[in-house]
C-alpha cells in the first residue's frame, strides 16, 4: 500500500498591515495628528478627500519536518510564497506537500482538569519492537512487537500519547544518560542511557487526530531504569502511563504549578 504522509508544515506568523493616509503631503501612519492647514490638505475652507496608503508587510516563514525546523524564508502579503527548494524525505512515505501549522497550544490552561485521568494509553517504543493503544472505554486494546498495524502509522519512535475527554495528549521519550527528580522538570543529557525523561510535544482538542503543537514544552525526568535496553523498550510505555494517570506527573508535564 502507498502511504502518502504530510511530514511538515509552515508556520507563519502575521502582523496586522500599517497604513498610511495621504494626500500631498503624506500624513505620517501613526501620527496623532496633521496640520489642517492649505500646506497638507491643499484647500483652505471646505472638503478636503483623504485617501489610505498601504504598504504590505513581510512575514517570516518557518518551515517544518514534524518538529525539527527545515528552512526558512518570507513573504510578501498579497504576494506569492516561495518553497524550499529541496524537500523532505521519510522512508516509506511520499512527500505530498505543505500545509499550514496549527498555532501553540498552552497546555498549562487545563489546570482545572488535571485531576481527571485518561482512558486511553498508546505509545511506539524507541527500537519499534513494542507498540500499544489501548481505550479502557471500549475495551479495546491492539499490541504489537511489530508496530505495522494502520494504528501506529502516524507514530513515530519513543512516542507516546495520554487520552483524556478533554482531548489527547502526544509527547516524546528520552533515554538520557543524566537522571534528575522525579516529576520535576529538567535537561536530559544525551541519548542512550538508562534514565528515562518525558515531553508533551502535541495536544488534539478535539480527539480528531488534529494535533496541535505544545508551547514551551518541558521534559520531566520519570525514573532509572536499571539499564540502557531497558529504557529504550520501555520509556515511552512509562510516559504514556504516568501522564495518563497521575496527576502530579501530568501537572509537571503540562507546566501546571502544583502550589
Amino acid at each position: 500500500m502507498k502511504h502518502i504522509f504530510l511530514t511538515s508544515a509552515l508556520a507563519i506568523s502575521m502582523i496586522v498591515p500599517s497604513f498610511a493616509e495621504t494626500t500631498a503631503p503624506d500624513i505620517a501612519a501613526g501620527a496623532e495628528s496633521a496640520s489642517c492647514d492649505s500646506g497638507t490638505l491643499n484647500t483652505t475652507d471646505g472638503t478636503s478627500t483623504l485617501s489610505a496608503q498601504w504598504t504590505a508587510n513581510e512575514i517570516n516563514l518557518k518551515w517544518y519536518n514534524g518538529e525539527t525546523e527545515f528552512a526558512t524564508n518570507t513573504c510578501t502579503y498579497d504576494g506569492g510564497i516561495t518553497l524550499p527548494s529541496n524537500e523532505p524525505t521519510r522512508t516509506g512515505y511520499n512527500f505530498a506537500g505543505w500545509q499550514v501549522k496549527q498555532a501553540l497550544f498552552d497546555l498549562s490552561t487545563l489546570a482545572n482538569k488535571i485531576d481527571i485521568d485518561g482512558y486511553i494509553l498508546a505509545f511506539r517504543n524507541a527500537n519499534s519492537d513494542w507498540c500499544v493503544h489501548a481505550n479502557d472505554n471500549t475495551g479495546d486494546v491492539v499490541e504489537s512487537d511489530t508496530c505495522t498495524e494502520s494504528i501506529f502509522a502516524d507514530y513515530n519512535a519513543n512516542e507516546w500519547r495520554a487520552g483524556f475527554e478533554y482531548g489527547t495528549v502526544k509527547g516524546k521519550a528520552v533515554c538520557a544518560n543524566n537522571a534528575g527528580e522525579w516529576a520535576t522538570a529538567g535537561t536530559p543529557e544525551g541519548t542512550g542511557g538508562q534514565y528515562c525523561w518525558c515531553q508533551a510535544s502535541g495536544y488534539d482538542a478535539g480527539n480528531s487526530g488534529s494535533f496541535a503543537n505544545v508551547s514551551s514544552p518541558s521534559w520531566v525526568f520519570s525514573y532509572d531504569v536499571g539499564s540502557a535496553d531497558s529504557c529504550a523498550y520501555r520509556c515511552a510505555y512509562d510516559c504514556a502511563g504516568r501522564v495518563r494517570n497521575g496527576s502530579d506527573f501530568r501537572s509537571a508535564v503540562f507546566g501546571v504549578s502544583n502550589n
